[in-house]
């Protein structure tokens, strides 16, 4: 995350109290967490010299002289996240927008965001997406959260223990678990927006509730047909023809992709799709199954298909015959990793805005110097 440490602190020192003792405990921690490659922090010149002098401990010092010494370049990197946490002592922070604010009375140990979604697998995927248009974007920092999985049933207390016990900064990302666009969220989106509502807390935290059905949703056709496994999947096939079709955007944003992609409560609501797609289903293909998002995790966002292409190079090299493989030629394997590597231009228009949205929410908690990252290795 982006903190901001504001003058008012460094004001309070000087004029009230310069031993303050929590005050210098929640500055050292904080410099200490930029250092660990938990999160970017950011203060005035004036400021920085300040803290400078004081006793807050060696890697404090190291941090505050590199931040001083790369003032500038460190400013440039955050113009493209969106938030920040502005921490200050004694004032009333005024305008300041969408931005967090906290007290530094408020602030104790700061240990990396955490990421909270129903599963761990879903979490690494939307990091891996994240990082993905991050990377794509050309962003100089980097994304670091830890993961936490809350099954799903369990949202109140994995958040209460994340955002009350732990006084971690927290994100949470859940599937909506809606069949079509008006209809009610699931009870785990639900339990966690009542959980948020009924507990305010000093903590940074933030729910994000999808805005399709699941995270199978977040994938379309055209990307899961790139998979070797989906490459003769007739109904994806079929539906990768008109994601820019706007009968067919409800469909795809709610329709079961992951068990069954030809069940649906109200009928009505796609009986035209439904004469076009059950033509297509067969009984041992229904859907793309609980395994596809880690697949394409893997092989795109991570860019497993590179080390693939690699490896499938090095068995060329040593004279291994590899021509009955159709689905490992090298110009397959070349053709999915240039796909790879420029996602961000084939994203259908139905699905943008939800990919930046998470992204975003995602860089807003996760960014972090990648020096930082590399130092602590």
């Amino acid at each position: 995350m982006l903190i901001e440490i504001d003058d008012s602190v460094m004001m309070a020192l000087k004029n009230e109290n310069p031993n303050d003792e929590h005050v210098i405990l929640s500055l050292t921690n904080l410099f200490v967490s930029s250092y660990q490659g938990y999160h970017i922090l950011h203060a005035s010149i004036d400021s920085l010299e300040y803290f400078s002098k004081m006793n807050l401990g060696k890697i404090a010092q190291t941090t505050i002289q590199t931040l001083i010494k790369k003032y500038s370049s460190y400013k440039s990197l955050t113009k493209n996240i969106s938030k920040k946490l502005i921490i200050y002592k004694n004032k009333c922070i005024q305008n300041i927008g969408s931005d967090f604010s906290m007290d530094i009375s408020n602030v104790a140990a700061i240990n990396k965001s955490v990421l909270i979604s129903e599963n761990h697998q879903d979490g690494y995927f939307y990091l891996s997406l994240a990082r993905e248009l991050a990377k794509e974007s050309k962003q100089n920092w980097e994304i670091n959260m830890s993961i936490e999985s809350c099954g799903g049933s369990q949202i109140k207390e994995t958040a209460n223990n994340t955002i009350n016990t732990e006084k971690r900064f927290s994100l949470m990302i859940v599937d909506s678990d809606k069949t079509k666009s008006t209809s009610s969220k699931g009870s785990t989106a639900k339990d966690l927006l009542r959980f948020i509502t009924r507990n305010p807390t000093s903590i940074v935290a933030t729910p994000y509730i999808l805005k399709v059905r699941e995270k199978e949703n977040l994938i379309p056709p055209s990307f899961y047909i790139k998979l070797s496994q989906h490459q003769n999947n007739k109904w994806l096939s079929f539906l990768s023809t008109v994601e820019d079709d706007d009968e067919y955007i409800e469909f795809l944003r709610f329709s079961d992709i992951k068990d069954d992609v030809g069940k649906v409560n109200d009928v009505s609501n796609y009986s035209s799709i439904m004469q076009k797609i059950h033509t297509f289903i067969t009984d041992d293909n229904k859907g793309v199954g609980k395994n596809a998002v880690t697949q394409f995790k893997d092989l795109i966002l991570d860019h497993g298909i590179t080390t693939k292409k690699n490896d499938f190079i090095q068995k060329i090299s040593g004279g291994l015959d590899v021509k009955n493989n159709s689905n490992d030629t090298l110009e397959y394997l070349s053709r999915i990793e240039d796909f790879s590597n420029h996602i961000i231009d084939y994203i259908p228009k139905y699905l943008k805005e939800d990919w930046y949205e998470i992204y975003d929410l995602v860089a807003v908690f996760g960014c972090c110097l990648p020096e930082m990252i590399r130092m602590n290795a």
